[in-house]
């Protein structure tokens, strides 16, 4: 193929895999109508919280210096400091751009000329993050009626300009021509009357062209957009963007690519507030950026900074270099470093067999010490590969990407890294039904994460 080809091929990879971005992405959102996990509601609040403290950063001059005050930061980001913060910051800007906010009117008020009062409606239930600031245009809503469609538009009964505002009100006054008995009728308690039952009274939200979703929705989209980022990055994969050797022709990448998403469990997790989708999309591509540093020096950096974002995002990403370095040593006996033959491979799994064993039945370092005391004892030498140039990057930049990028460990900071460790080695253990076994306490069946993705994975 010569390079004009090859470029072309390049570019229609490109076009396709932004096309297969986009199609996830809007497939995602456009079935997102799904009730809520319980640990959405965690990241919801503590979502909000934290940009709430963005707010007062980023307001500048004596709100920022106070933010950034110790107390302040231990104060907002000690809330869910059991993960990293980067899903919940994400979560948290997508819902203040993109978020439509529904918040109570809590009253309706008559003019008067007099005093220079227009009718107005009074809102609370505001916190400083969630907009409507003065001289915003607003939009009533009559109320929700239950059994009724709880679209927007069709609850519209009136605009305004919003007049004041402090931290948890605001004052929105209505525009010529409102007719103000109507909406004194209107604007009722929630609760039963007559043949309706009302779920929420009058609600106002801020007119912004941005805020097109819901605040759930909202919520919910970064997730959507990390799951299109895993079909994009499996297309491009396997079309030789990662391993130039190893190509698929275009339908069969597709294909593959679009099967992520066909599997049910992932395609659920793609529509939730979680961490799940976000960490599996940041470490699949850190290991494809990995592999193409074992190649090309100027990816190392990028891995490295990929591993940073895992890190930022949940405690999974400690085990990847686990995962390296099996790969390092795997790929030193597949490439004849172990020695060669029949009696060196069968040396090999032995030393394997005991590892994995007495790291089961006893402690890894153990069956560590043991396995490399078999390859000694039978007078084996032991080459392997270089070790690879990421090793090197990404431990120091990982590890600053995660203190910089979490408030939390701006202060006391190796008390915090911890504490955030020592919590996930002592964490409670959920209960699993388990071929009619209720598990709640370890040890648990060494065979069960093994069998537990054969039987949820098709």
């Amino acid at each position: 193929m010569d390079k004009t080809s090859r470029i072309s091929r390049r570019w229609l990879d490109l076009v396709v895999a932004a096309l297969l971005f986009v199609f996830s992405a809007s497939l995602v959102v456009a079935t997102n109508d799904m009730g809520f996990v319980r640990d959405e509601a965690f990241y919801f609040r503590h979502s909000e919280t934290y940009q709430r403290w963005f707010v007062e950063v980023e307001a500048g001059e004596e709100r920022r210096r106070t933010a950034l005050e110790s107390k302040n930061i231990e104060a907002t980001w000690k809330h869910n400091n059991e993960h990293p913060p980067l899903g919940k910051v994400l979560f948290g800007y997508s819902w203040r751009l993109f978020g439509r906010k529904l918040r109570p009117v809590v009253s309706v008020l008559r003019g008067s000329p007099d005093e220079g009062l227009s009718d107005r409606v009074m809102v609370s239930g505001l916190g400083t993050a969630d907009g409507f600031a003065k001289g915003s245009s607003a939009v009533i809503l009559s109320p929700q009626i239950v059994g009724q469609p709880a679209d927007v538009e069709p609850r519209r009964i009136a605009t305004g300009v919003v007049s004041q505002r402090d931290d948890q009100r605001a004052t929105v006054n209505l525009a010529d021509g409102v007719d103000i008995e109507a909406m004194l009728t209107a604007c009722q308690p929630a609760g039963p009357s007559g043949q309706v039952i009302r779920r929420t009274g009058c609600e106002v939200y801020e007119l912004r062209a941005a805020h097109f979703l819901s605040e759930s929705s909202a919520m919910r989209l970064p997730g959507a957009l990390f799951a299109a980022l895993i079909v994009l990055a499996l297309y491009l994969a396997s079309r030789g963007w990662v391993v130039s050797t190893w190509r698929l022709r275009q339908p069969f990448a597709i294909l593959v690519a679009l099967g992520y998403l066909a599997l049910p469990r992932s395609f659920y997790h793609a529509h939730l507030c979680t961490f799940d989708t976000m960490i599996t999309a940041l470490m699949f591509v850190t290991t494809l950026a990995y592999h193409r540093s074992l190649r090309s020096a100027s990816w190392v950096w990028l891995a490295a900074l990929l591993w940073g974002l895992c890190l930022l995002t949940k405690h999974n990403a400690l085990f990847l270099p686990v995962a390296f370095i099996g790969h390092w040593l795997w790929d030193g006996l597949f490439e004849g470093r172990i020695g060669h033959g029949r009696l060196a491979l069968a040396r090999v799994a032995v030393a394997a067999l005991v590892l994995v064993l007495s790291s089961v039945l006893v402690h890894p370092l153990f069956g560590a010490a043991l396995a490399l005391l078999i390859m000694t004892v039978v007078h084996k030498q032991l080459s392997l590969p270089g070790i690879p140039s990421a090793y090197f990057a990404m431990l120091p930049i990982g590890i600053l990407l995660l203190v910089l990028g979490w408030p939390l460990m701006w202060v006391d900071t190796l008390d915090n890294l911890l504490r955030w460790i020592e919590f996930h080695l002592t964490h409670e253990h959920y209960m699993q039904h388990y071929f009619g076994e209720v598990l709640a306490y370890p040890p648990f069946p060494v065979a069960m994460p093994t069998v537990m993705t054969v039987v949820t994975w098709p």
